[in-house]
């Protein structure tokens, strides 16, 4: 006897298929249940019970370790004979359950047990005992699982912890009316791999009592990649009549979300709406003014109307709830195309829209200059200078001018035709000298301010020799580089870079250039105990560089004594005091803490180990009932600078604390 379960008649096909490709592997999915983690599992048709029963591994998550074993699971089919189930489905599941484990196993037999396993997750998975649980899984530790039979591994479950998860969630659902009947849809994309198995339909019809549709929808018979255009329909209803419908999530762990959100629709017509008509837009500043007729003296059920703008290949709803107002005002503003236009569409109750209304063309009112390209330089090659730059973030920018100068501060006069492209070359000769400037010009002519000026230069032929670094010195928050003088005619000085990681560029870390007769830089901008990279690079006054110099490592240090910590509070508890501490401001570098203690409040000794952060608070166990205890703390530096001691504090330790 096979189960039947109720699909939409539109997708019997495609469901069919979805099915068979659902049921070709082991599905695996895992769940925090409180005191352990509990594991489900769907098998595959080929081998639904083994012999040698599922093997169960587990590693820890974010670990280095391997899976190990630790149990295996003995697939025992047993029929419960109670009133638990009907009559009806124990024989039906009886019957797979002898074909499943006969030699007469086939696909349809394979299907069956999935639908199974769909419709009633609590009844499947503790009649056929494909599921373990965990009870060994440590609280806060994440773990990751694997399901074979003998050594091949048929299913993996990942990062899963011992957390129950948050409530399922129903999902979101569209309602469209189709002559007599009320289309449903919602996403199915993924459901069945993250456990869902189907969803319980609660329907109202109007003042009647709210009931339980029959059967299910089950996530298996949907594909898991793709949208289809509705899940469920529900047909033959009556005209003009309000049905309200709610829907209910479950999983194979046999949870159910609650009801969903109530969504009705009304069953009207089957007679298509009519578009509005007498569509104008009219420009007026720099916005659009939008009006059309609507047709209600035709049509009694409509809603409202949608309005939409198109602008190339892109299309915009520009309402989104139906309105009864028959204009609107756009402001389009920096949009990339000369045209736009508009059409409507009429909306009715059930959320059915018409067909298009005619398009109005108009031109975009735009009056708004665009963005400044950005990032603009100048660099020789040859006998040309490149001006390079990037482009403006102007969605409607359309090209670009250049103008240059022998001066900064020079009339600029153009000096190209209009250039889509982000690089100019200007033929100049060597030796030659010019400062540019560029702007964006959007597709209707206005224009942005000019960038900066910048200058650039042909190099002669000859560049400046690397420098050559002979000695760094690491000293307090100092580190301090020498190199070789160079003779080199025209010379204007050197940038010293550094890199913290020599995979990324490096920074320059000096602001100005370095004279050409001063031969050292001392770096106090880097941070303390951190291993940096140093190169130099000499320039000249063409703007020619060197080549980068061989790098060099240095770290500097740091002497300073840390601030100490402050004491926060002092706690009684049971078995002593317990100190705890704050920070005004925390040391940048590495340290350590210790707790000092005394009792006359003069003479202090170390009653703690080095406490490293985070840690911020220390019991002090060893206290006596009636004695009075004075507190303060020490830093540490990992250079084994000590700080200055804190303001103390006093508690005495009562007999009874509580």
């Amino acid at each position: 006897m096979r189960i039947f379960f109720f699909i939409a008649s539109f997708a019997l096909l495609a469901a069919v298929c979805s099915l068979q490709a659902n049921s070709d592997k082991t599905r695996a999915w895992g769940s925090g249940a409180g005191n352990a983690i509990e594991l489900r599992w769907l098998p595959s048709p080929a081998q639904p019970f083994p012999a040698e029963g599922y093997t169960i591994l587990r590693r820890r998550r974010g670990g280095i370790t391997m899976f190990y074993p630790i149990d295996t699971v003995f697939v025992q089919p047993k029929i419960p004979d109670n009133k638990s189930i009907s009559p009806v489905l124990r024989d039906s599941l009886a019957s797979i359950l002898q074909r499943a484990v006969s030699d007469k196993h086939t696909r349809t037999t394979a299907e069956d047990l999935h639908l199974a396993a769909m419709a009633h997750p609590s009844l499947f998975y503790s009649m056929l005992n494909f599921r373990f649980l965990d009870s060994s899984a440590r609280v806060n530790t994440r773990y990751d699982y694997q399901i074979s039979i003998g050594i091949d591994i048929v299913a993996q479950i990942f990062d899963v912890g011992r957390n129950v998860p948050s409530k399922l969630q129903p999902p979101d659902v569209k309602a469209t009316v189709a002559g007599n009947s009320v289309r449903l849809s919602w996403k199915t994309q993924g459901m069945l791999h993250s456990g869902i198995c189907g969803w319980k339909i609660l329907r109202k019809q109007d003042r009647l009592a709210e009931d339980t549709l029959p059967h299910p929808i089950l996530a298996a018979f949907f594909p898991e990649d793709r949208d289809i255009p509705f899940i469920y329909e529900d047909s033959k209803l009556k005209k003009g009549e309000t049905y309200t419908y709610r829907i209910i999530a479950f999983d194979v762990f046999g949870r159910e979300s609650v009801p969903g959100q109530e969504i009705s629709a009304v069953v009207t017509s089957n007679r298509p709406l009519m578009p509005p008509v007498g569509l104008t837009a009219r420009i007026s500043g720099d916005s659009i003014k939008i009006s059309w007729k609507n047709t209600w003296h035709k049509q009694n059920r409509i809603a409202g109307f949608y309005l939409y703008r198109q602008a190339g290949n892109s299309t915009v709803r520009l309402i989104n709830t139906p309105v009864s107002d028959t204009f609107f005002t756009d402001r389009p503003g920096q949009i990339p195309v000369a045209e736009i236009a508009y059409f409507a569409t009429a909306v009715d109750s059930a959320g059915n829209e018409s067909e298009a209304s005619f398009h109005s063309i108009v031109a975009v009112p735009d009056e708004i200059p665009p963005m400044r390209p950005g990032f603009v330089g100048v660099t020789p090659d040859a006998d040309k200078l490149l001006v390079l730059w990037a482009r403006s973030k102007s969605p409607d920018a359309a090209f670009y001018e250049i103008a240059r100068s022998a001066k900064e501060h020079g009339i600029f006069t153009l000096i190209s035709a209009p250039i889509s492209d982000t690089v100019y070359e200007d033929t100049v000769g060597e030796g030659a000298a010019w400062w540019y400037k560029t702007r964006t010009v959007d597709i209707r002519g206005n224009r942005s301010d000019w960038t900066a000026a910048i200058f650039g230069k042909i190099q002669g032929k000859a560049v400046p020799p690397s420098p050559i670094i002979y000695s760094t010195g690491n000293y307090d928050r100092n580190v301090s580089l020498k190199w070789m003088p160079i003779d080199f005619p025209a010379l204007a000085g050197y940038w010293v870079n550094r890199y913290e990681d020599t995979t990324y560029t490096p920074i320059t870390i000096n602001a100005k250039i370095i004279p050409p007769a001063q031969t050292y830089y001392d770096d106090t901008s880097g941070m303390p105990d951190i291993l940096y990279a140093y190169e130099v690079v000499a320039q000249d006054s063409n703007l020619a560089f060197s080549q980068p110099s061989l790098r060099v490592y240095g770290r500097s240090y740091d002497v300073r004594r840390p601030l100490p910590p402050i004491i926060d509070s002092l706690l009684i508890e049971d078995l002593g005091i317990i100190v705890v501490w704050k920070w005004d401001v925390a040391p940048i570098l590495p340290f350590e803490v210790v707790v000092e203690r005394s009792l006359d409040g003069k003479r202090y000794v170390q009653i703690s180990p080095l406490i490293t952060p985070p840690d911020r608070r220390y019991p002090d166990v060893s206290v006596r009932p009636g004695e009075t205890y004075y507190y303060r703390l020490r830093t540490r530096s990992k250079r084994g600078v000590w700080s200055s001691p804190s303001a103390s504090r006093s508690i005495e330790f009562a007999d009874n604390p509580r």
